[in-house]
């Protein structure tokens, strides 16, 4: 069916039974993400499911404190980003607040020389240590990193991944850690931005990078900038 004429079905129903069919849909797709979610825990040996909201009063470390939440990324949606980036040899992936390491593990079945992780919750990163033990594929390439994103190096990551795990001081800081390191070692990199919605608008003031793509999609999606003026980038 046409995309207009389900458009035009869509705006002359009644809003009240268009919410109904919205809370369906969305219902469904939440759904069908937690099947797929689980079959991909299932087939690898681990188990990335963990949610965790934090309060400002919650004490979980941190420069700045601003730590958000812990909402995995839907396997589909780190699926489709992987395949879009299509890592090579020559990449290293970083996740920035990876939770319990769902894309950690995806990006670990790529191409992609070196798949890292930075998690500062305890508990959280215990569950990236247990899964990197029971990963069914190459363990070789997994690191996790239980520090302040704030306070980590970035030496030599070519993909970093950020899904809104803290707030912009934190980010800003991070940012500035990026920027040091491609300075000290020039190279291409594309900075990945999962559901931006706090922090879009200061992604995009920041002068060395460019939105090269955005992967759309229902509810969700994601920004790709490409770093500028470094290297091979530029």
């Amino acid at each position: 069916m046409p995309r207009h004429l389900i458009s035009d079905l869509w705006h002359i129903l009644p809003l009240s039974l268009r919410g109904k069919l919205w809370q369906v849909v969305e219902t469904a797709y939440q759904r069908g993400n937690r099947v797929i979610d689980a079959l991909f825990d299932l087939g690898y040996g681990i188990e990335t499911s963990l949610v965790a909201k934090y309060k400002p009063g919650d004490w979980i470390g941190g420069k700045f404190r601003d730590s958000k939440a812990n909402i995995p990324t839907p396997v589909v949606w780190l699926v489709r980003l992987r395949t879009f980036l299509c890592p090579t040899h020559e990449d290293v992936f970083m996740d920035v607040g990876c939770g319990t390491g769902r894309a950690v593990f995806v990006f670990a079945r790529s191409y992609a020389r070196r798949s890292r992780g930075i998690e500062l919750h305890d508990v959280a990163y215990d569950y990236c240590i247990r899964n990197a033990r029971s990963f069914r594929f190459d363990k070789s390439k997994i690191e996790f990193i239980n520090e302040d994103a704030c306070s980590v190096e970035i030496r030599d990551e070519t993909i970093i991944l950020i899904a809104n795990p803290f707030g912009i001081n934190t980010l800003r800081s991070v940012m500035q850690n990026i920027e040091h390191s491609l300075k000290s070692n020039p190279r291409t990199l594309r900075l990945c931005y999962y559901n931006p919605r706090e922090h879009r608008q200061y992604i995009e003031s920041v002068p060395w990078l460019r939105a090269l793509h955005e992967l759309k999609g229902f509810k969700n999606t994601i920004v790709i900038y490409e770093a500028m003026g470094f290297g091979k980038s530029g």
